[in-house]
């Protein structure tokens, strides 16, 4: 009887999914992407703030073969950019409204980033209002 050859696979760095190997392509689309608990580490915001977001409809991170929650550096960095205008006193409709549009286009991208920096300039018009009003209440009471 002749011998049957059998088909053996052999790991090629960064084949990944193409290799056909079921575990491989897991481990390929997942690489250099976080973990809902990484990414809370990372930023500093709470897991249930992230999921929040999720909700809010603010995010939309992947999701692997088991529902995990898989965020790329894009993911960070729009979460980033979140919570910096919510510090910012913006209200989540408003980042809803100009970080996620129907067309997602360089040009659209940065006509949006016109608008939120026009809102910001607009919040630190209003903070230096506020100062000297403080700072004259407070010094009318001395």
């Amino acid at each position: 009887m002749p011998l049957r050859q059998a088909k053996i696979e052999v790991f090629q760095p960064g084949a990944g999914w193409r290799s056909g190997i079921p575990i491989l392509s897991d481990v390929s689309r997942s690489a250099g992407v976080n973990s809902i608990g990484a990414v809370a580490d990372r930023t500093g915001l709470p897991v249930e703030t992230i999921r929040f977001y999720e909700t809010s409809g603010l995010l939309a991170p992947q999701r692997d073969r088991s529902g995990h929650r898989r965020y790329a550096e894009a993911d960070i960095s729009e979460l980033e950019v979140i919570q910096a205008l919510r510090q910012a006193g913006m209200s989540l409709k408003d980042i809803r409204d100009h970080l996620h549009p129907a067309d997602d286009q360089p040009p659209v991208r940065r006509s949006l980033a016109a608008a939120l920096l026009k809102i910001l300039d607009e919040r630190d018009a209003d903070l230096a209002r506020a100062r000297i009003l403080v700072t004259r209440w407070a010094s009318d009471r001395a």
